[in-house]
Parts: structure tokens; C-alpha cells; sequence
């Protein structure tokens, strides 16, 4: 992947689009759109594109947030992706979202510490990871799994967490920066072709909420 790198992270609140020039250039936008994304998805790309000063065809991949996240938003993003690969027939990586959020975590772990990641999964469940980072990288403490709340803290315990249910909120998903860097590092084996292929990784059930009666209100 020596050409630009188009990024796309629509797991959480964030509708963001990030532009990989290089190892050290990136052009990004990230926009805070609560249940507006399919609005703004468009003009995001756009915008990180221009400010690269590259065009859909000047690109040599699109990575896209595959989740775990937002069911709305990783819809979303993964059909946008989808949409813009197979145009211009590039080639599709699908990112881990939890992984994704390691690799941008790991500059603030010490070397060899164990750290978890638990992201918001429902009203009662978090997304749950946790690694341990080995110098530049990260590996699994096991597999990601969706976990209740009262479950956290037994889950995490002797690591530190981050994500919606600590105190670092920040890392509660990745940036479109992050998803692109991932893809350069790790993708060429998750990297497709065909972009019927790839779908979003939810982890958990969607579930239909039954829409109560007038008379049951």
C-alpha cells in the first residue's frame, strides 16, 4: 500500500475520514455527529481529501472502523467504504475497532503492562478487550467479548482501563488517523478485493425493541 490510504471511523459518536500520505503526514477530519452521520459522511471524505490534495483515484485502499460499535454508524461507514472501493476498484481493509483503539493507546502503556479497552454495548454491556503490550505492539489477553457492566472490574482487574466506563473517555473509539495506520501496518492480509465481502463486526445481537401501544403508555 505505497499509495494514500482513505480512512473512514464511524464506530461511535465520531463521523471522521483520514487521508495516509505517509508515515509522517495524514490529513483528518473528524466531526462530532450523533445520529447524523449518513448526513455528513460524504462531505467528511471530501473535506480529508482536499485538504491532501488528493482525489479518489490518486488512493491505493479504503480502511474502514468494522467494529465492534455503533450498529447504526458501522452500517454507515462499511457501506460508504464499500461504495467508494468498489468505484475505483480498490482494495477494502476492515479494521478492528478495539484493536484499532490499541494501537493508539499503546504510546501511554508502559512496556510489558496489561491494559483493557471497554466500550459501551448497550444499557447494561460493554465491547471488552484486554492486551498487554510487548514494545510496539500489542497481543490479546484473551478474546474480544461483550460483558456486563457489574463485570468490568473483575474483568480488568491488575490492568488499567480505558474506554466509556473509565476515566480516559478519549479512547472510547479510534481515531480515522488510527483505523489508516492499522491498515498500513496489519492490513495486507485482511485486505479484499471484493468489496461485497467484508461486513461490520457487531459481536452482539441487534435486537428490535418492541414500539409499545397508546394504550400501553
Amino acid at each position: 500500500m505505497s499509495k494514500p490510504i482513505l480512512a473512514i471511523e464511524t464506530s461511535g459518536a465520531r463521523c471522521a475520514a483520514a487521508v495516509r500520505i505517509d508515515e509522517e503526514t495524514t490529513f483528518e477530519i473528524d466531526a462530532t455527529a450523533p445520529r447524523r452521520c449518513a448526513e455528513k459522511i460524504a462531505t467528511v471524505v471530501e473535506r480529508a481529501l482536499e485538504l491532501a490534495e488528493a482525489g479518489f483515484d490518486d488512493l491505493g485502499a479504503v480502511a474502514v472502523s468494522a467494529g465492534p460499535g455503533s450498529f447504526t454508524g458501522l452500517r454507515i461507514g462499511m457501506s460508504f467504504a464499500k461504495g467508494v472501493a468498489f468505484a475505483r476498484n480498490l482494495p477494502i481493509v476492515p479494521v478492528p475497532t478495539l484493536e484499532a483503539i490499541a494501537l493508539e493507546i499503546l504510546p501511554v502503556v508502559p512496556d510489558g503492562a496489561e491494559f483493557a479497552v471497554a466500550n459501551r454495548a448497550g444499557s447494561r454491556d460493554a465491547y471488552f478487550a484486554a492486551f498487554r503490550k510487548d514494545g510496539n505492539i500489542y497481543n490479546f489477553v484473551g478474546s474480544p467479548v461483550v460483558v456486563g457492566f457489574d463485570d468490568l472490574a473483575e474483568r480488568t482487574a491488575g490492568a488499567t482501563l480505558f474506554g466509556e466506563r473509565s476515566s480516559s473517555g478519549a479512547f472510547a473509539a479510534p481515531r480515522a488517523s488510527t483505523v489508516a495506520e492499522w491498515a498500513k501496518r496489519f492490513g495486507e492480509e485482511h485486505a479484499t478485493c471484493d468489496a461485497d465481502f467484508p461486513e461490520p463486526n457487531y459481536l452482539k445481537d441487534f435486537i428490535v425493541k418492541k414500539r409499545k401501544k397508546k394504550s400501553e403508555l
